[in-house]
């Protein structure tokens, strides 16, 4: 009914009574491919590849693109005359090819799945070829999972990686267990 510029709408339940979360609006599907999808899959069929890292034990090929925009090094190293950006090959030194391979995906899809067993070894990688987001990843775990036993090496870890946030999660959980901190074979390293 229109009267005077106001509306008004007349609903009938079927259930006669209030309104159901089945009533309710839903959100509108989620599409069936995202970003974080559709790049990982890029990453997972190696399509149109134009360099690769290797570690001593494997190979991944992946796209300079997505190296340079998650990596400040990777991008001086592409832009630069370097060896790297002539051959379109990297070799990684020092790295497990388990951490470059959780890493590579994570510049992908921003996803990592084992945090668990290398976030540590994650972290490192991140420092040394200046993903900012990955080492922020890598922080916030690292920080939750905090517990007696590992602490005194997260702080020493938090030095090496320049890792601001980690050191004073460290720190200020040693200072509120201190008492049991003290027992753990790795104090006072």
């Amino acid at each position: 009914v229109l009267d005077d510029d106001i509306i008004q709408f007349t609903i009938a339940l079927e259930n006669g009574g209030l309104p159901s979360i089945d009533d309710a609006v839903s959100s509108p599907p989620k599409p069936s491919h995202c970003l974080s999808a559709d790049f990982g899959a890029l990453l997972q069929n190696s399509w149109h590849s134009d360099v690769t890292l290797f570690v001593a034990e494997a190979s991944f090929p992946v796209h300079k693109l997505v190296l340079a925009a998650r990596s400040k090094v990777f991008c001086a190293m592409f832009e630069s005359g370097m060896k790297e950006a002539q051959t379109n090959v990297v070799e990684i030194e020092g790295i497990d090819a388990s951490v470059l391979k959780e890493a590579i995906h994570w510049m992908y899809t921003d996803e990592t799945k084992n945090m668990e067993s290398l976030g540590e070894e994650i972290l490192q990688f991140a420092d040394r070829y200046d993903i900012p987001g990955l080492q922020k990843h890598c922080e916030c775990y690292l920080c939750e999972t905090l517990s007696i036993e590992n602490v005194c090496d997260r702080l020493m870890l938090s030095k090496n990686c320049s890792s601001a946030e980690l050191r004073a999660t460290c720190v200020k959980f040693v200072t509120n267990n201190l008492k049991r901190v003290e027992t753990t074979p790795s104090f006072g390293k």
